[in-house]
C-alpha cells in the first residue's frame, strides 16, 4: 500500500488479509529480525533496496559468465574450422583413393562371387553325391552276403528309391524317345531308350542302371530273408518281428518277389498245419502238462469231438489272420477320415460283419497290388489278400478233418446226435463263409459236411423207423406203447433242436424247414405206415382177461359170455393204433411247420380209430350189464332187466375205467368210459 493512499482505501485490503496463516506470521518474524525497526513503511523500503541491491549484484554476475561463454565460442570456432579444412583435406584424399582402387575393388568383387559360386556348386555337388550315390558302408550293407538284414539295408534301399526317382530330374527328356519295347530295369520306373540320348544324360542313365542292379540285388537279399524267417515261424504264439514286417513293406514294391514269397509262406503253414491238427487230436497241448487234453479223448461223445475239432481250427483260423494282419500291418490301409464316406464304406470297423468275400487276390497273378504312389494297399485289395493267405494256409486241415467227420457222422445211428452235427457243422459253416468267404476249400469243405449230415439225418430216421417196426411186429399188443416210446422221443426231440435251432438262428428257416421234412417224410411217415401194417396182422382171439367183465363189476349172478363182443380183429387193431401212435402224435402236436400234415393225417386216423373203440367198448359195456334190452327199447318192466339195471347203477367201481381200456395212453381210458357211460345214460332217459 502507498503512503499517500487513504486508510480507506487501504482498510478492505488490510481487513482481507488472513492474519493466521502460519506463513504470514513467519514473514513478519523475519522482517522483524531483518529490521528491527517497528515502523511498517521503513521496513517495506529497506526490503525494495535491499531486494534490488541484490538483483544487480546477480546481474553483474550473469554478464561476467556471459562473457567467459562468449571467449570459449570464439575459441571452439577457431578450432572447429581447423578441423573442417582437416576434413576436407581428407575427404578429397579418400576421393583418390577410391577412384585409384576402383578397378582393384571390381576384381575383387567378381572374385568373391566367382568363389561363392564354386563354394555352392562344390555344396551342390556334394549334396548330390549324397543323395545319388551310396556310401561304402551302405554299398557293404547290400552286396556283403552275409551283412544282417536290418536297418541298415533296409535304409539303403529307401535311398535307392530314392535315386531312381531323383534321377529323372537330372536328365532333359525333351529330346529324348522312349522305345515302345524299351527294357525294364525291373523295378516300377521305366528306364527311357537309348536312342537319341544326349551326351549329356549318359551318366545318369548310367547312375540309374547302377541304382538298378543294387536294388534288384538288395530286393533279391530280403525276400530270401523274409521266406526264411516266415518258414521259421512258429505254429503257435508266432508274432511278426518289425524288422521282417518292414522288409514285406519294401517287398511289396516289386510284387513278383512279394507274391512268390507270400506263396512260399501259405504253402508252408498249409503243410505244417495239418501236422498240428493231428497232434491236437492224439497228442494234445505241450509237455509236460499236455494241456489240453487230446480230442479224441472225446471220441466217445460225436457231438464233443466234432465241435473240438471244428473250434481248434476256428481258433486256428483267427490265430493264422491276427499273425497275416502282424505282418502286412505296415501295408494296411489307414484309417478313414470321419468325413471320408467313400473310404468309410471299403474299412471294417471291428466285429463288422467283413463284406466282398467272394474278392480274392491271386498270389501267382500278376495284378498290381500297390497303386502308383502309394505305399499301402487299398482296404478290398488288403482285405482279399489276407483272405487269400488264410484260405490257402488252413486249406491242409481241410483232408484230416473231413474224414474225421464222416467218420463220426456215418458211425452215429441216433438221429438226434446226427441233426445236433448237422446244426453244429451249419454254425461253423456259416461263421467260415463270413469270415473267409463262401469259395474257400475250408468253407466247401463244410459246405459238404453239412449236406451229408442232412443225408444223414435222413437215413438215420430211416433206419429207426425200420429198427422200430421191426420191434412193434415182434412185441404183444400190450407193449406197443413202450416199444413206441423211443419213437415219439426221437420226434421230440428232433423237432425241439430244430425249434432251438430256428430262435437261436444258428440255421437258416429254409434249412430247419427242410430238415422237419425228413422228420415228417422219413420217419412219421414210414411209421403210420408201419403201424398200420402191424395193426392188420392177425391176432388169437382168446381172452386173457378172468372171468369177463362181470366180475370186474362184482355182478356174481351175471352168466359169463362165451365171446366178448369187443374181442375181434377190429378192436385189437385199433387198440394197437392208438397205442403206437398216439405218443408221436402227442411229440408232433405242440410243433408248427413241416409236420402239420403229417400231425393231421395220425390226428385224423387216431380220432377213427377211437371212436371205434368207444363204440365197442360202450357195446361191451351193454353186454356186461345185460342192459340190451332196455338200451334197446323192449321192455322196461321186466323184473330181471330192472335187477341189473339196479346193479349197474350201484356197482361201486361204475365210473372207473375198465381193464380192457386200461392199455391205452392216459388219459384216454376215462375219456372213453366216461363217453361210453353219457351214451348210456342218454338212451336210459327216453324211460
Amino acid at each position: 500500500m502507498q503512503a499517500d493512499a487513504p486508510l480507506g482505501a487501504a482498510l478492505p485490503a488490510t481487513l482481507a488479509t488472513p492474519h493466521d496463516e502460519p506463513t504470514a506470521h513467519e514473514a513478519f518474524a523475519v522482517l522483524s529480525e531483518m529490521y528491527p525497526s517497528a515502523d511498517l513503511r521503513r521496513i517495506r523500503a529497506h526490503a525494495r533496496r535491499d531486494i534490488r541491491r541484490e538483483a544487480n549484484r546477480a546481474t553483474r554476475t550473469f554478464c561476467a559468465a556471459l562473457a567467459d561463454v562468449d571467449a570459449a565460442l570464439a575459441e571452439m570456432e577457431h578450432e572447429t574450422s581447423g578441423a573442417k579444412h582437416a576434413c576436407e583435406t581428407t575427404l578429397a584424399s579418400m576421393d583418390d583413393t577410391i577412384a585409384t582402387a576402383q578397378p582393384v575393388l571390381e576384381h575383387a568383387g567378381a572374385l568373391t562371387k566367382q568363389s561363392e559360386t564354386a563354394q555352392l556348386h562344390e555344396e551342390m555337388a556334394r549334396k548330390l553325391l549324397e543323395r545319388m550315390t551310396l556310401s561304402p558302408a551302405e554299398e557293404q550293407a547290400l552286396l556283403q552276403s552275409d551283412a544282417p538284414v536290418d536297418a541298415a539295408l533296409l535304409a539303403s534301399i529307401d535311398k535307392l528309391h530314392g535315386i531312381l526317382g531323383d534321377a529323372l530330374l537330372l536328365m532333359d527328356l525333351g529330346d529324348l524317345r522312349i522305345g515302345e519295347n524299351a527294357p525294364s530295369d525291373g523295378t516300377d520306373e521305366e528306364a527311357p531308350s537309348a536312342a537319341r540320348i544326349p551326351e549329356e544324360a549318359h551318366a545318369t542313365i548310367d547312375l540309374r542302371a547302377r541304382a538298378s542292379a543294387l536294388l534288384d540285388t538288395a530286393y533279391r537279399r530280403i525276400a530270401h530273408y523274409s521266406s526264411s524267417a516266415l518258414r521259421r515261424l512258429p505254429i503257435e504264439g508266432a508274432e511278426a518281428p518289425e524288422t521282417l514286417r518292414a522288409v514285406l513293406q519294401r517287398l511289396a514294391a516289386r510284387e513278383d518277389l512279394f507274391r512268390s514269397v507270400l506263396a512260399a509262406f501259405a504253402e508252408t503253414r498249409a503243410a505244417l498245419l495239418p501236422d498240428a491238427f493231428v497232434h491236437a487230436l492224439t497228442v494234445g497241448g505241450p509237455a509236460p502238462t499236455y494241456l489240453p487234453r487230446p480230442i479224441e479223448m472225446h471220441a466217445h461223445d460225436a457231438v464233443r469231438y466234432v465241435s473240438d475239432m471244428l473250434a481248434w481250427v476256428h481258433q486256428l483260423l483267427a490265430g493264422e489272420r491276427e499273425l497275416i494282419v502282424s505282418l502286412l500291418a505296415s501295408l494296411a490301409p489307414p484309417p478313414p477320415a470321419a468325413d471320408d464316406t467313400s473310404a468309410r464304406r471299403h474299412h471294417r470297423r471291428t466285429g463288422e460283419r467283413h463284406t466282398g468275400l467272394d474278392a480274392s487276390v491271386d498270389l501267382r497273378g500278376a495284378g498290381p497290388l500297390l497303386r502308383p504312389g502309394h505305399t499301402t494297399l487299398d482296404a478290398p485289395v488288403f482285405d482279399a489278400l489276407v483272405r487269400n493267405i488264410l484260405e490257402r494256409n488252413v486249406a491242409g486241415c481241410c483232408r484230416p478233418l473231413k474224414v474225421r467227420v464222416l467218420h463220426t457222422m456215418r458211425s452215429q445211428t441216433d438221429g438226434v446226435v446226427v441233426l445236433r452235427l448237422y446244426f453244429l457243422l451249419r454254425f461253423y459253416r456259416t461263421t467260415m463263409q463270413h469270415t473267409i468267404g463262401a469259395r474257400a476249400e475250408l468253407s466247401t469243405t463244410l459246405r459238404e459236411l453239412v449236406q451229408v449230415a442232412d443225408e444223414s439225418f435222413a437215413r438215420a430216421l430211416q433206419a429207426f423207423c425200420d429198427a422200430r417196426l421191426a420191434h412193434l411186429a415182434a412185441l404183444p399188443d400190450a407193449d406197443a406203447l413202450a416199444a413206441t416210446r423211443e419213437a415219439a422221443q426221437l420226434v421230440r426231440t428232433s423237432l425241439q433242436e430244430c425249434a432251438q435251432a430256428r430262435e437261436a438262428d444258428v440255421s437258416s428257416t429254409e434249412d430247419v424247414q427242410a430238415l422237419e421234412r425228413h422228420v415228417a417224410i422219413h420217419f412219421v411217415e414210414p411209421l403210420r405206415k408201419g403201424v398200420v401194417a402191424c395193426a392188420m396182422r392177425p391176432r388169437a382171439e382168446a381172452s386173457t382177461e378172468p372171468e369177463g367183465w362181470s366180475r370186474y363189476l362184482r355182478w356174481s349172478t351175471a352168466p359169463k359170455a362165451a365171446q366178448r363182443v369187443y374181442e375181434t380183429q377190429a378192436w385189437y387193431a385199433d387198440i394197437f393204433l392208438v397205442q403206437a401212435l398216439a405218443p408221436v402224435w402227442s411229440a408232433l402236436q405242440p410243433h408248427e411247420g413241416e409236420t402239420q400234415e403229417a400231425c393231421r393225417q395220425l390226428s385224423a386216423q387216431l380220432v377213427a380209430a377211437l371212436e371205434r373203440i368207444a363204440e365197442a367198448h360202450y357195446t361191451a359195456l351193454v353186454q356186461d350189464a345185460a342192459l340190451e334190452s332196455v338200451v334197446a327199447k323192449t321192455s322196461a318192466t321186466d323184473t330181471t332187466v330192472g335187477d341189473a339195471l339196479h346193479a349197474f347203477l350201484a356197482s361201486p367201481e361204475l365210473l372207473i375205467a375198465p381193464p380192457r381200456l386200461q392199455t391205452l395212453p392216459s388219459p384216454l381210458p376215462a375219456t372213453i368210459h366216461r363217453a361210453a357211460l353219457a351214451q348210456i345214460a342218454h338212451r336210459l332217459r327216453c324211460f
